[in-house]
């Protein structure tokens, strides 16, 4: 899936303490969050949006602790 401002793929960023996310434009969250339900993964979406110095509003999608990253990047990169 590709991101609609910056043109480039989605990448699920392996460094967070709690497990990988995704940060995703507030207008794709819903295309993310289908394709993510279709592949039976689980995660959680921050209720709140942000917007870094007049930006575009993103969203940050959480995965669990041990949820497989490859995994995750797989389906993102075969959703259209």
């Amino acid at each position: 899936m590709i991101d609609t401002v910056s043109g480039r793929t989605l990448q699920v960023s392996r460094d967070g303490r709690a497990g990988p996310y995704l940060i995703v434009q507030y207008g794709q969250i819903t295309a993310v969050q289908e394709a993510l339900k279709r592949a039976n993964i689980s995660f959680w979406a921050d209720e709140n949006a942000i917007s870094m110095s007049g930006g575009p509003s993103q969203s940050v999608i959480n995965f669990s602790k041990h949820a497989n990253a490859d995994e995750i990047q797989r389906v993102l990169d075969q959703a259209n």
